[in-house]
């Protein structure tokens, strides 16, 4: 969708590379909500080389550190809107060259109709149709047909109720529609509409009541928009935007009932930088055989960092479930050991390309000891990396998942008793 691959992009400045979005309404969404911290939702337009429009959603991410953003193109859907622009533009002033055609007689009268015919007949992407005062259907375009799946020489003469929902029929919503187009001149709405085969689709309707010049009502033009897939797509984004706000709600509620020791990330930045260039020694490529150098590994790099034997010993059995649970759930992954001794601080980075964890199981994953998850990613032993650790940082996804350990070598003090600790004398 950019034009440009995941590894050209990652820990590269946005701005300088898309400078065509300096001073449009992206750079200025996506301030605001880093500056302010708030959710925003738009649509905008950018520049060559892209030349596309987008629908756009960003979060602030948690702690300050930048913005989560997800775009979809919608260049097809702005397409279509205008060309539905264009075509109702089109229709309602042939509309009216019929209604002041309807007071004259001979060419006139005849040329409108033509044109009026001409333009209906050869749209495709909307049900174009004409129906006499009592609702009964006297013209029929070639979008009409591929919507509804009727023939012209099959629907024409029926009453425009057959295309309506057997709840909608009870109820006479089909008349009242034309009760409301003739007391107002038009009526719209959006609702279920009924196909030839019985399947059912998504309709934009707008009804527009015709009368001659003396007022009388001679019938209603109307046209129908199959508009199932953008409702769906609407549904997708409100589904995903409440995914968003729950996500964020889990985040803040697994972070306090761990006193912070927990960090559910959504991005890879919002991982903790490695503590080193370079992991101490080689990646470890996981399997059963290989636990044992991973346990070897995080003792020894402790033990040069002066981690005392109880907090090593955590990390170690951290390390192990982790490493065991990628194997088990993710058929293997990698181990890398980082350290830094002048800040007193070990890092245990553990990787798969499995499945991804379900999100709806944390919350007990995180509280229950021994609690499986299953699927792909850490599952059991979850809570015991926790309770084992200084910080548990968690990416995960389709693609696969992170976990990097950290294990301090002294415990900090909470900020709360430092604060009020008195001093002596």
């Amino acid at each position: 969708m950019l034009l440009r691959r995941r590894g050209e992009l990652l820990g590269k400045n946005i701005w300088e590379e898309f400078p065509g979005a300096l001073g449009t309404d992206f750079e200025r969404r996506y301030r605001h909500v880093a500056q302010e911290r708030e959710t925003a939702t738009f649509q905008a337009y950018y520049p060559p080389p892209l030349d596309s429009w987008y629908d756009v959603r960003a979060y602030p991410s948690p702690e300050g550190k930048g913005i989560s953003v997800y775009f979809r193109n919608i260049n097809e859907e702005r397409r279509q809107e205008q060309e539905r622009e264009r075509l109702l533009s089109e229709q309602a002033r042939l509309l009216r060259e019929l209604k002041e055609a309807n007071a004259h007689q001979g060419e006139s009268l005849y040329q409108s109709e033509e044109r009026f015919r001409l333009l209906v007949e050869g749209v495709q992407d909307y049900a174009i149709f004409m129906l006499d005062p009592d609702g009964y259907i006297s013209t029929w375009n070639a979008g009409a047909e591929r919507f509804k799946g009727y023939k012209a020489d099959e629907i024409i003469g029926e009453h425009f109720s057959r295309f309506y929902t057997p709840e909608d029929i009870a109820r006479r919503h089909p008349w009242k529609e034309l009760e409301i187009a003739a007391h107002e001149g038009k009526y719209e709405e959006e609702g279920w509409r009924v196909r030839k085969d019985g399947s059912r689709f998504w309709a934009n309707v707008l009804i527009t009541a015709l009368r001659d010049k003396s007022g009388i009502l001679r019938g209603f033009g109307k046209v129908t928009r199959d508009f199932t897939e953008r409702r769906l797509r609407e549904q997708e984004r409100a589904s995903a935007q409440a995914l968003e706000q729950q996500r964020r709600l889990l985040k803040d509620i697994l972070r306090s009932v761990t006193e912070g020791k927990f960090r559910l990330c959504d991005t890879v930045t919002e991982l903790p930088p490695t503590l080193s260039p370079e992991s101490k020694g080689k990646p470890i490529l996981l399997s059963r055989q290989a636990l044992k150098k991973v346990r070897t590994r995080v003792t020894e790099v402790a033990a040069r960092c002066s981690l005392p034997t109880d907090r090593t010993q955590d990390l170690v059995t951290a390390a192990s479930e982790c490493a065991m649970n990628a194997v088990q759930h993710a058929g293997g992954g990698t181990v890398r050991v980082y350290s830094d001794n002048a800040l007193g601080r070990v890092q245990v980075w553990v990787e798969d390309t499995g499945r991804g964890i379900d999100l709806s199981n944390l919350p007990r994953a995180t509280m229950e000891p021994g609690f499986s998850m299953g699927g792909g990613g850490i599952g059991h032993g979850f809570s015991l990396m926790i309770s084992c650790c200084e910080r548990v940082y968690l990416l995960t996804g389709t693609d696969g998942t992170t976990v990097v350990l950290e294990q301090d070598r002294h415990h900090p003090e909470p900020s709360w008793l430092k604060t009020i600790r008195v001093p002596k004398g």
